[in-house]
């Protein structure tokens, strides 16, 4: 068997090749075996991805398919992976690439994840459908991150960033039976909208996922609590007709790990929306006297 030699020199002169891709500064890297599960992580998360694009955010979840259209199941094949380091305005990170094609529907499916070292345990999460039928498919529904934690009758507390017409806490005990949809839209004349975050956690720790798009979308995060696990996802109607060639892109998610409560998680969502341009001013001192308030605060 010939073994392969490659010289400093011409080493070096490949990876100078790739160092700038728009804006951003990769290292190089060969695409990994498309056969093995791909993977990403950091001191505080890892998410691995199986041939068949199931996803599993080790130590707090279970395998599981996190994406669909129109709620129907579709077999994956993971043609090829690769992972780049990289520069951007969130600061330098690693990202990892994936594309996978189904034969019924005909799609490509691109997933692109991305962790950044001043963003410990929070994965950007960004999907795309491409038709690569030649007939129109129509979209009724997207999901994603549909992601399930076993647990065995332990106690779970949630932070629910949506809004209620009832004005229910935002934080809340999640025990069996637990059920509730966190539509980010109107649920009353007056009341509608919130942070488009869900978070589970216990004493091992806490799972969030959610959007970071800068522009209010109207998805849910239904949150669900059976026996034996519990269940969260984002997902949205839509009517969309894809044609043959187009691409569907859904929002930029992310799925985040954390110890403790959910502060963490919006904690770190407070700086990445700042970066992406959405930051609250900075409150006057006189915000920090004492008011009269009639709400009865």
């Amino acid at each position: 068997m010939k073994k392969l030699h490659t010289s400093r020199r011409r080493f070096l002169k490949l990876a100078a090749a790739g160092a700038s891709v728009a804006g951003a500064t990769f290292d190089l890297t060969l695409a990994a075996d498309a056969s093995s599960p791909a993977t990403l992580g950091d001191g505080r998360i890892s998410i691995e991805v199986d041939p068949q694009m199931r996803l599993r955010v080790s130590g707090l979840t279970s395998w599981s398919v996190p994406d669909n259209l129109n709620s129907e199941p579709t077999s994956w094949v993971l043609k090829s992976q690769s992972k780049q380091d990289m520069k951007g305005p969130l600061g330098k990170g690693t990202r990892l690439h994936l594309i996978a094609e189904s034969e019924s529907p005909q799609l490509q499916k691109t997933v692109v994840i991305e962790l950044y070292r001043d963003f410990p345990g929070f994965a950007l999460y960004q999907v795309s459908y491409r038709n690569l039928g030649t007939d129109a498919l129509a979209i009724r529904k997207w999901t994603q991150l549909d992601l399930s934690v076993p647990h065995e009758n332990e106690y779970f507390w949630s932070f629910c960033g949506s809004t209620h017409s009832d004005r229910r806490d935002w934080v809340q005990p999640v025990r069996a039976g637990f059920n509730q949809e966190n539509f980010m839209g109107m649920e009353a004349s007056d009341y509608g909208g919130g942070t488009p975050i869900v978070d589970v956690w216990r004493r091992k720790g806490g799972l969030a996922i959610g959007h970071i798009e800068t522009t209010p979308r109207l998805v849910s995060l239904p949150l669900t609590c059976g026996e034996s696990e519990l269940k969260l996802s984002m997902s949205a109607s839509a009517k969309r007709t894809l044609k043959a060639g187009e691409e569907l892109v859904l929002p930029q998610a992310f799925v985040a790990t954390h110890s403790g409560d959910y502060f963490v998680v919006l904690d770190a969502y407070r700086r990445i929306m700042a970066v992406r341009g959405i930051a609250s001013p900075n409150p006057p001192k006189a915000a920090y006297d004492a008011v009269w308030c009639a709400w009865g605060y």
